[in-house]
């Protein structure tokens, strides 16, 4: 029972560390974006 709740824990963290990488390489592209628009 303790294992399957440390692996499920786990397995949050891990979707949210990739839900955090996803979210910042999609700001770093509307960023990119502004910058060629308005330069």
């Amino acid at each position: 029972e303790a294992g399957i709740k440390c692996l499920r824990e786990r397995k949050t963290q891990i979707t949210n560390l990739h839900f955090e990488r996803a979210l910042l390489e999609i700001l770093d592209k509307e960023h990119n974006v502004k910058e060629y628009i308005y330069s």
